[in-house]
């Protein structure tokens, strides 16, 4: 039972973690996208 706990810990952290990595991705992308802009 405790496995089985720490098994679905681990895989909501796991998805947080990818959740966070795609956000900055696409953080990281809307940067790059506003520095091709000029700036008025």
């Amino acid at each position: 039972i405790i496995d089985a706990i720490k098994g679905r810990r681990k895989r909501d952290l796991d998805g947080q973690i990818d959740r966070f990595r795609n956000f900055r991705k696409r953080d990281a992308e809307l940067e790059e996208l506003l520095s091709k802009l000029p700036i008025y």
